[in-house]
């Protein structure tokens, strides 16, 4: 099922913790998979999903594939944030979710305001 995404993503976590990336990545492919089946829709934090694919990918050495996962992790941010409508809780949303924030600026930082 789509939640899957997210225990496949926190092992995979833990793989690259332990300095481990070929089990990492063998995880975060798993994820993957199911995130982009589901487009965001039915794991409960598929921003971390991909922010978490990104920092894999990154450390395997899959640049491309990395930015995809940052890009993607992005837009599910900002087009939650879209929704919100009340300014204070939509700046929350963007800086008070650790996740989120870490999200949106690491994008900012590596592909600019785009």
């Amino acid at each position: 099922t789509a939640r899957m995404a997210d225990d496949l993503s926190i092992i995979a976590a833990i793989h690259l913790a332990e300095g481990n990336i070929n089990k990492a990545l063998q995880y975060i492919e798993r994820a993957w998979v199911i995130l982009e089946e589901c487009v965001g829709e039915g794991p409960e934090f598929p921003q971390r999903d991909y922010l978490i694919a990104y920092k894999i990918l990154l450390a395997a050495g899959q640049i491309e594939r990395a930015y995809a996962a940052l890009q993607s992790a992005n837009r599910l941010v900002i087009d939650r944030a879209e929704k919100i409508t009340d300014p204070d809780l939509r700046q929350s949303f963007l800086i008070q979710v650790v996740v989120n924030r870490e999200i949106v600026e690491t994008y900012r930082n590596l592909m600019g305001d785009a």
